[in-house]
Parts: C-alpha cells; sequence; structure tokens
C-alpha cells in the first residue's frame, strides 16, 4: 500500500499544484475585478463633480419661469412679472422677451402694422442672475389692453441656453385658472408643466396652446 502510495506521489502534488494554481488566478481575477470597479467608481465621482463645477459656472438644467401679479383683477389691465428659479445651480445674465399673444392678435389685421411688428418683437427685460431657489420682480409693468385674461409666450436666453414658456391665465368665478408649460434648454425637452384642474380644455381633454401668428396650434394633455 506504501509502495503504490509512493508511486502516485506525483501525480497528486502535480494535481495538487495546479488547483492551487487555479485557486490563486481565481483570486487574483476576483481581486483585479474589484480593483476596477473601485477605478470606475472614483472616475465616475470625478466626472460628476466637474460636471457640477461646470454646472455651477453656466448655469446646467436651471431655469426661470415668469409668474405674474395683477392689481387690477376686473380689467387685467396691467400685470407685474417676477421671474422664479428653477434648479440646483445658479442662473446667470438671463433675459426674458415677453410677448403677448393677445395683443399681436387684436393688431393683427390692424392698417398700421408697425404697432403689430412692436407687439410680435415683445418687451425684452434683462432679469439678471438668480441663485437657486430664489424670485426676483422687475420694475417693469406690462401693459395689457386686450381684455383680463393673459396669454404670453415667454422667450429666455441665458448663459447656460435658452427655453420657452407658455403662460395661459383664464379667470373664473374662484379667480385665476392657470396653465403653464415650459420646454428648451440643450435638448428641447420639456421642463416643466402644471396646468390647473379648472383650466379649460377641448373636447378630448387637451389644452390648447395658442401659438404666435405664423406657427401651428399645439395640444398638449
Amino acid at each position: 500500500m506504501t509502495r503504490i502510495v509512493w508511486q502516485f506521489l506525483p501525480a497528486f502534488l502535480i494535481v495538487a499544484g495546479a488547483m492551487l494554481a487555479a485557486t490563486g488566478g481565481f483570486w487574483q481575477s476576483l481581486r483585479q475585478s474589484h480593483f476596477n470597479n473601485l477605478i470606475q467608481e472614483k472616475n465616475n465621482q470625478i466626472i460628476t463633480l466637474q460636471q457640477d463645477n461646470l454646472s455651477a459656472v453656466t448655469g446646467g438644467d436651471s431655469f426661470a419661469e415668469m409668474a405674474i401679479q395683477t392689481p387690477d383683477t376686473v380689467n387685467g389691465s396691467i400685470a407685474m412679472p417676477m421671474f422664479v428659479h428653477h434648479g440646483r445651480f445658479p442662473l446667470y445674465d438671463v433675459e426674458a422677451r415677453i410677448v403677448d399673444i393677445d395683443e399681436l392678435e387684436r393688431l393683427r389685421n390692424s392698417p398700421d402694422q408697425t404697432q403689430f411688428m412692436t407687439a410680435l418683437n415683445g418687451i425684452l427685460i434683462n432679469v439678471g442672475s438668480l441663485t437657486a431657489g430664489t424670485a426676483r420682480g422687475t420694475p417693469t409693468i406690462l401693459k395689457h389692453p386686450s381684455g383680463r385674461d393673459f396669454n404670453y409666450n415667454i422667450f429666455y436666453f441665458a448663459r447656460n441656453g435658452s427655453w420657452i414658456q407658455e403662460l395661459r391665465m383664464k379667470w373664473n368665478d374662484k379667480g385665476w385658472s392657470i396653465a403653464n408649460h415650459i420646454f428648451g434648454l440643450s435638448e428641447g425637452k420639456e421642463l416643466f408643466s402644471r396646468v390647473a384642474e379648472d383650466y379649460p380644455r377641448d373636447s378630448s381633454g387637451a389644452v390648447v396652446w395658442n401659438k404666435a401668428p405664423g406657427s401651428s396650434e399645439e395640444k398638449r394633455k
């Protein structure tokens, strides 16, 4: 029996050595995989920090919206704009061009096309910089001779890009019913949308957003 064991001992040693080598290679592979995962995680953290640092300078995916105060709720003859910040990062060099859709409709067939073009160009407001989570009023007063309801398209330009706000306000027996839709920045995606439950809709239940002259009418739920 002893002779048989010694006869096969070299083969046993070779097999045992191969198993130890395979086990060592397996554990080395696991360690390398874990190390690579750690490196990838650190790289992702660095990329995120770099993107955040860049966004802190440009504004990132932040945006602003215009809200309005209406001292005269009977006639809606004037509106006082206020700009509200949305997002994690500050906004810089914000400008807002405000177009009164009701005025465009009122002046569409006016014999004096100068007034129509003036309304089409809108009113440009230099909003400036907005810190995250803040709002800013302006001394600008928007004249609104076209009736109580308000229909504005606001075109924004800032360091981080441009976006568009469609603001619709209609008066009912409970007060203002508001529909607000904002889209744009780098991908032209929807940034914000809020429609009051009592805001008027068409027969299909969709909100009708009337565009400026020369563009199509678009419906969204």
